[in-house]
C-alpha cells in the first residue's frame, strides 16, 4: 500500500518532492530509495529535524 501511495503521489503531483518517512522507510530504506518516484528516504529520528529538509 505504501508503494502504491508513493506512485500515486508522484502521478498526482509530478512537480512535488516525494519524501518517504516512518517505520517502513526505516526498516527497508533501500527498497524505497530504489523507487524512481522517491526523492528522499528519512528515518523516524531524521524526520523530526527541520534541517534535514533543507
Amino acid at each position: 500500500q505504501a508503494r502504491q501511495a508513493i506512485r500515486r503521489a508522484r502521478r498526482d503531483r509530478p512537480g512535488a518532492k516525494v519524501i518517504v518517512t516512518g517505520c517502513a522507510a526505516q526498516l527497508d530504506p533501500a527498497k524505497y530509495a530504489a523507487m524512481p518516484e522517491v526523492d528522499r528516504v528519512m528515518g523516524n529520528e531524521e524526520k523530526l529535524d527541520p534541517a534535514a529538509y533543507a
